[in-house]
């Protein structure tokens, strides 16, 4: 029972960052700024994006 116990609160603290990720929301303008930005088959990309991702993943957005 302790074992089983133990592992369902691994499993828990393990999850637990996950659970708390924040969803951040930025708003861009759709001008082609190639290698800064552009929009191609309706997806950002470009480094303005790359940049905008690091900055979530550092500070625990998705």
């Amino acid at each position: 029972m302790k074992r089983c116990s133990a592992l369902l609160l691994g499993l828990f603290l393990c999850a637990m960052p996950v659970l708390a990720l924040e969803e951040i929301r930025v708003g861009v303008e759709l001008q082609p700024y190639a290698p800064y930005s552009e929009v191609v088959e309706g997806e950002y990309r470009g480094y303005a994006r790359d940049l905008l991702d690091a900055f979530a993943a550092e500070h625990g957005y998705r």
